[in-house]
């Protein structure tokens, strides 16, 4: 599936949809809850940190919602949330390689199916990619200024 998205506007709204795919409770049935990573890939600038903005914001996090660049993994606690997630991570593994993701926890967290794990930059991590994810693919649009076109893949 592509999805355009024309403006912020939609991008945030992207994420309120994408994330009801996600952790609904119909998701539970079709086996798409299995899958608590999320993959987020494109040139620099194509809206993966501001998609993870969002979906932070729509999960119920609390902010400063900013980058994870030079920190590289960013941990959000949502405690009394409605959701049986948890965490979310916020990994940008841009600087980095397998081993120091592995160093951070890597695998404790994606194997807590209460973590959700969202990863900018995944392909510098690709030898360590669980076996079921969500993978995003971010573009530059063609014909609308600061458009993005999105395509979604389930593995």
């Amino acid at each position: 599936m592509e999805k355009v998205l024309k403006n912020l506007q939609d991008t945030k709204q992207f994420a309120k949809e994408f994330l009801v795919e996600v952790r609904s409770p119909a998701s539970y049935l079709d086996g798409k809850a299995d899958r608590n990573v999320i993959l987020l890939q494109g040139e620099l600038g194509t809206g993966k940190t501001t998609f993870s903005q969002f979906l932070l914001e729509a999960i119920g996090a609390e902010g400063p919602f900013t980058s994870p660049t030079f920190v590289i993994m960013k941990k959000y606690e949502l405690r009394g949330r409605a959701s049986q997630l948890k965490n979310v991570y916020h990994l940008d593994c841009y600087r980095v390689d397998e081993e120091s993701v592995l160093d951070l926890g890597w695998e404790e967290i994606i194997a807590d199916k209460n973590n959700l794990i969202l990863v900018e930059w995944p392909e510098r991590i690709k030898k360590i990619w669980p076996k079921k994810y969500w993978l995003l693919k971010f573009k530059y649009g063609k014909g609308v200024k600061n458009s993005r076109i999105v395509g979604v893949d389930m593995v």
